[in-house]
């Protein structure tokens, strides 16, 4: 999901830690005068999917319907997960105003019951639930580029091209098993530091390489596209779309862009493309990108729409009644199973989750 190709230019400008670990360096080592958990907001829509998507594939392996849903399973167990880890949570699910299509294909604006089940599940454990103006992932970007959220956590990769600056990534294809979750996390400052891709760098890559907002520009790989954002193209492609001018005025500049990254993709004369190749040349000067008819797309990703109240978060403790009832019900566990599995997941988080609200209230007065 996302902007394809871009997780693996990107897969050496992270590093690996658990959410432990990630709490402790945010609060005591980065902020060292703020004793508050750092606030992670969570791509929920993106996730849920994930974790749906898998019970599907795991019931067509074993033919066998369970009991017990897995996808909220998995779920509450995650939630478990993020407790013990002693951070402040939101969950933000896509809303009114998101893309209509996505990758050419007609998005289907129904919410199913796994969605229903999980805000309630979310708010027994204490987080909270924000629904977006439009794309979950957007809106949590912002938050974070307006410092509203400390890091996004998200298996979407249009997180950087809407601009948020430090995103978690649960690792694809690593076990989870125990209660230390893992994380890759990415901060844009470093990025941009070993790179040199900007917020405009990322805006580029996103509009030439295929994407849940278009298709991209034929013949254009990952690597060529990356090339482009390291020579500062999108810095003024940003430029030239924030000018408040005519169209003609605008068409010429987007003009000149193109035929400069024509010149670069046959000339490689700052050195970031790789191999030259006129072909590749041939094709973007072909398509005509950017041009007005690009303005669209530029906007998608610059200025998305978004909630006009931002919403405050206190800290609240989970409901340990509330979620073992949950449990019971949506389960169809036991009562004993129900607290044999608490007593490994949850209760070890219960008490990290009091510490850490004694701590934020203590935080407050002074």
């Amino acid at each position: 999901m996302g902007v394809e190709g871009l997780w693996t230019l990107l897969q050496n400008m992270s590093f690996r830690q658990t959410l432990k670990d990630f709490n402790i360096e945010h609060r005591f080592v980065k902020n060292f005068n703020n004793a508050h958990a750092p606030i992670v907001g969570v791509d929920a829509s993106v996730l849920l999917d994930t974790f749906h998507a898998a019970d599907r594939g795991m019931k067509n392996r074993t033919h066998n319907l369970h009991s017990s849903d897995t996808t909220l399973t998995q779920f509450q167990r995650f939630l478990c997960q993020l407790s013990e880890a002693g951070l402040q949570c939101i969950f933000c699910f896509d809303g009114p105003e998101r893309p209509s299509f996505k990758r050419g294909r007609e998005v289907i604006n129904r919410e199913s019951s796994h969605y229903k089940h999980a805000q309630t599940l979310i708010e027994l454990f204490g987080y909270h639930v924000v629904t977006a103006q439009g794309d979950a992932d957007a809106e949590l970007a912002i938050l974070n580029r307006t410092g509203v959220i400390d890091a996004v956590l998200t298996k979407d990769s249009d997180v950087f091209p809407f601009g948020a600056i430090c995103i978690l990534r649960v690792p694809p294809f690593t076990s989870q098993q125990s209660n230390e979750l893992v994380v890759d996390v990415y901060d844009t400052a470093i990025i941009q530091q070993k790179s040199g891709i900007t917020l405009g760098g990322f805006i580029l890559i996103a509009l030439l390489l295929r994407s849940d907002v278009r298709e991209g520009i034929s013949g254009i790989g990952a690597k060529t596209a990356f090339g482009l954002a390291k020579c500062g193209f999108g810095d003024k492609l940003l430029h030239a779309f924030s000018q408040q001018a005519t169209p003609t005025k605008i068409s010429a500049m987007f003009q000149q862009i193109n035929n400069e990254m024509v010149e670069e993709i046959t000339s490689n004369s700052h050195g970031k493309i790789g191999t030259r190749s006129p072909v590749r040349a041939h094709k973007l000067r072909e398509s005509k990108f950017p041009s007005l008819k690009d303005l669209t797309d530029i906007e998608a990703f610059s200025t998305p729409p978004i909630l006009s109240h931002v919403p405050t978060f206190p800290p609240r403790l989970p409901d340990i009644e509330g979620i073992t009832s949950f449990c019971r019900e949506n389960f169809g566990w036991t009562t004993e199973l129900t607290l044999r599995k608490l007593h490994v997941d949850l209760w070890p988080a219960i008490i990290v989750r009091m510490a850490n609200t004694h701590a934020n209230t203590h935080a407050n007065t002074f």
